[in-house]
């Protein structure tokens, strides 16, 4: 069975609504609760159904996007601003070695991912950006 076929699976939908309910209905990196929620698999082990609940997380679709493309990173916490370009965000990281750092990331309208990295600043702006509370 190919796997967008999986997720149409009810054991997948009944997860799927277990997991958002879990997250409060938004989204765990940036706070949305208006855009279209997805919830993602930080790894893969088996059928989607299976994963353990801790291996879950509800994210908006556009942090979603995000993390698909940064994947190599632990997303901790992004602050987001909607432009008539796109949705703007500075995204608090760490690496798979303990480095911090921020990306300046767009998400254009056609969903296009533009962004800057920022590693290891000489200024705290990474403890700061970690204390703002996420705007939907």
């Amino acid at each position: 069975m190919a796997y967008t076929e999986k997720l149409k699976d009810p054991r997948w939908q009944k997860k799927r609504l277990q997991v958002m309910s879990r997250d409060d209905f938004k989204c765990q990196l940036c706070g949305s609760d208006k855009n279209t929620l997805h919830v993602h698999h930080k790894s893969y082990n088996g059928e989607p159904w299976e994963s353990e609940d801790s291996e879950l997380i509800t994210l908006c679709e556009d942090c979603h996007l995000m993390t698909e493309e940064f994947h190599e990173f632990n997303l901790i916490k992004a602050v987001k601003s909607d432009f008539t370009c796109g949705s703007f965000y500075f995204v608090a990281f760490e690496t798979k070695n303990k480095r911090r750092g921020i990306f300046i990331v767009c998400v254009e309208k056609d969903k296009t991912v533009n962004f800057q990295l920022i590693v290891e600043t000489e200024f705290d702006i990474i403890k700061e950006l970690m204390s703002i509370t996420p705007q939907a």
